[in-house]
């Protein structure tokens, strides 16, 4: 059996499919997994609601179980089906939803997807889908994608038909039909002929167009320290893997294109770190206190929770602030988390400018993401406005300093990301012994802790888990400037 699932595996690398069908124990899950189905479920659930004479197909069995049932319900002649499941003997398919178009007697084809936009892999998928379901007797006639406009704002109750894009996509399907049939008979001779391993070159499509989930299992033997950590161009990708060079040291100086690299290749190559004081002095010089370290929590959600957001936008749910008074001074720390069903911005932004004062540098790590929710805020919360905007003349990215290269690390591998500077230097201070570890744990979190079927001890429990990982943040910001004062001392 060929999923179209599996089907995409293979056009993106065919040893990701045979590692599905032979190792799948060796599978892992993606970090954000709970967010996209989530977030899929979300927009699915407002499609459906269009549909009341729509027959849901699935069941609580084996997709076998959920393939009869979609016989069963066609043999009472519906308009509309939920979720049905084909197979023609080599290929299984369950679809969004097929709508019978008594005009035309043929079903329309429809892909709901979380995005905002429709994408070529949902071509190649309605393909697939198409393929099977004229083997099992259908006959299709239109095919759509519905994804979310992200120029909809919600306010009061969700308005499907504004929130919905229906785009149809029939022409398109059309073209790639018959390469996608030779596609599909390509996949089945690989299951059918490939009983070892295959050996698959890594290139790029480890993440193209999905992160692969047998990453951890087909990179075990990849260095630390790789090619694939220098940005290379294709071609001089190609060539090294293709001689067994993967290693730092194996790359040629002139094959280091990107600013950004060149450091960390001559870092790793000579084992050295190297220090600008002078430019880290400078950088430093901009700073003013009382200095204030903040750090925003936020979450996307596809559907607006709240009026006033738009799909995906970033809200606001929680914020970390470390406060330096002087230089060597004790510091002090503030904080926010929203906990309820309701908008948290107003909140968050009030008790925020009560925590800073109207002097000092207000330190941040990636200024543009902090400097852009302030900005949506202020525009949501306008008596805010002319403080949220002072807030933004104040703020100094500290990542900066890394991004122009005035501390190389080799451990920054030619990055500025501080879960890749912490460590290096600042190595006490980590965030693996913490519940939540990173930002999209926390973003899952907030929607967790929100939900009004959360039992007490439950949210108090994430609550302190949520909290800590985003005081790290800041005191991570703290601890590094630190450590780049001892330095120009």
């Amino acid at each position: 059996m060929l999923s179209k699932t599996q089907f995409l595996y293979y056009l993106q690398c065919p040893k990701y499919l045979w590692l599905y069908k032979n190792k799948k124990e060796l599978l892992k899950a993606e970090d954000d997994i709970k967010y996209k189905q989530l977030q899929g479920e979300d927009v699915e659930f407002w499609v459906y609601g269009n549909y009341e004479s729509g027959i849901d197909c699935k069941t609580d069995g084996s997709i076998f179980d959920d393939i009869d049932k979609t016989k069963e319900v066609l043999r009472s002649k519906p308009t509309v089906l939920i979720q049905p499941s084909f197979f023609d003997g080599d290929l299984f398919c369950r679809n969004d939803l097929l709508v019978f178009d008594v005009s035309s007697c043929s079903w329309d084809l429809i892909e709901i997807k979380a995005t905002t936009k429709v994408e070529d892999i949902h071509i190649i998928d309605l393909a697939f889908q198409k393929q099977c379901l004229s083997n099992c007797g259908l006959e299709i006639g239109r095919a759509y994608v519905y994804c979310i406009n992200n120029k909809y704002i919600r306010k009061g109750e969700i308005d499907p038909e504004k929130l919905i894009l229906k785009e149809d996509v029939t022409d398109r399907v059309n073209f790639i039909e018959m390469s996608t049939r030779q596609r599909i008979e390509d996949a089945l001779s690989f299951i059918e002929a490939t009983h070892d391993e295959p050996d698959v070159r890594i290139i790029k499509q480890c993440s193209n167009p999905y992160d692969c989930g047998f990453l951890d299992y087909c990179w075990r033997n990849v260095p630390d320290h790789s090619v694939y950590d220098l940005s290379l161009k294709e071609e001089y990708l190609k060539e090294l893997v293709s001689q067994d060079k993967l290693n730092i040291e194996d790359v040629p100086y002139e094959y280091v294109t990107r600013e950004s690299k060149k450091g960390y290749y001559i870092s790793k190559t000579t084992d050295k770190v190297m220090i600008d004081e002078d430019g880290i002095r400078k950088e430093l010089a901009n700073l003013t206190y009382p200095l204030y370290f903040l750090d925003y929590e936020s979450y996307s959600p596809a559907i607006p929770l709240f009026d006033g957001f738009h799909p995906y936008q970033q809200m606001v749910f929680q914020y970390s602030l470390h406060k330096m008074v002087s230089s060597g001074s004790d510091i002090l720390h503030y904080e926010f988390l929203s906990d309820e069903w309701a908008n948290p911005v107003p909140e968050l932004v009030k008790k925020l400018i009560e925590d800073i004062g109207d002097i000092g540098t207000v330190i941040v790590w990636n200024e543009s993401f902090e400097k852009s929710r302030n900005k949506e805020m202020g525009e949501m919360c306008h008596k805010f406005k002319e403080s949220l905007d002072s807030i933004n003349s104040r703020v100094y990215d500290l990542a900066t300093l890394f991004k122009k290269n005035y501390f190389i690390h080799k451990d920054f591998k030619g990055g500025w990301s501080i879960k890749l500077v912490l460590p290096a230097l600042v190595p006490e201070l980590s965030y693996k012994s913490l519940n939540v570890q990173n930002g999209g744990q926390a973003s899952e979190s907030y929607r967790e802790l929100i939900d009004q079927s959360i039992g007490k001890d439950d949210k108090e429990g994430l609550r302190s888990d949520m909290l800590k990982y985003c005081e790290l943040d800041t005191l991570a910001m703290v601890k590094i400037l630190d450590k780049l004062n001892d330095i120009i001392r």
